[in-house]
């Protein structure tokens, strides 16, 4: 039995792709320039970046923004783009050579949603009965949380930036035929942990019903949610190729999934939160 391989350009995405950023000037240097910057300035020097800014702060020593990603676009390239077109921005406003730091090599980024952890966990552990599997004597389901341990927590910082980027992913199979069970979740899932340490991701949590999987992940912010979307899609297949074929040939598919997910950012403080405290923080209320 042979399954196209899952090519991330072929791969048509739902999304809600929100980060919050912050950076701060070199050694907390003033730059009068930087308070001016207004947002129709910034979304100017964004936009051709790919980079849709949903709002804006800034005063001489921080800027602040909440900025709307595609999702070939990783974090890190939304970091170092947005910070090299600041500079240069800075740098013409300011009449300052191209040899300084204007601003401080790190930055903190963080995803934001409509949707908290606590939401996205507590909707995955309700997907057996949403669906109705909770009522079988031996439900066709499989739920597994994990919490990112140390060396997790390492592997997804760079060295100059604080990063929690949260997403919330569903695979869905072609058809919608139900192929997955209490016996392949767990070794699908094993993978996607073990996939995780050479992908920079961490798995936070699963919920596989028959014929769509939920998943919680972390990244690191160098990881765009194209490229993990393929990977995932890959891994499963393989592993449903070698160890379950059987359950392939009695869908009768051609291929294991539909060319499409959803992807969506989350985090603990979600995308209203994060505006007002912009906002506050604007008015000098501080975050």
């Amino acid at each position: 039995m042979f399954l196209p391989p899952i090519i991330p350009s072929a791969l048509h995405l739902a999304t809600t792709y929100k980060v919050y950023l912050r950076w701060h000037t070199h050694r907390q240097r003033p730059l009068p320039a930087l308070a001016a910057l207004t947002f129709t300035e910034a979304q100017a020097f964004a936009a051709p970046a790919g980079i849709r800014i949903l709002e804006l702060r800034a005063d001489e020593r921080n800027l602040l923004v909440l900025v709307s990603l595609a999702p070939t676009d990783s974090v890190s390239i939304c970091a170092s783009k947005l910070k090299g077109r600041l500079s240069k921005w800075l740098r013409m406003r300011s009449g300052l050579s191209e040899a300084e730091n204007l601003l401080g090599r790190g930055y903190f980024a963080c995803t934001s949603g409509h949707n908290t952890k606590a939401d996205v966990t507590g909707y995955l552990d309700k997907q057996a009965a949403h669906h109705g599997y909770d009522r079988r004597v031996r439900p066709p389901v499989f739920v597994k949380e994990w919490e990112p341990t140390p060396a997790e927590e390492a592997r997804l910082n760079p060295v100059h930036a604080m990063a929690m980027l949260q997403f919330h992913v569903v695979l869905a199979v072609a058809n919608r035929h139900g192929v997955f069970g209490d016996e392949s979740g767990p070794v699908i899932a094993e993978d996607w942990r073990i996939l995780g340490n050479e992908e920079k991701f961490a798995l936070l949590k699963v919920s596989f019903v028959p014929d769509h999987i939920h998943l919680a992940v972390r990244t690191h912010p160098s990881v765009a949610p194209t490229e993990l979307v393929a990977r995932l899609m890959q891994t499963a297949q393989e592993r449903m190729l070698r160890d379950f074929p059987e359950h392939l040939i009695q869908a009768g598919l051609t291929r294991l999934w539909l060319d499409g997910a959803y992807v969506g950012s989350y985090g603990d403080i979600t995308a209203g939160r994060v505006q007002g405290y912009m906002r506050k923080w604007e008015a000098g209320q501080g975050l």
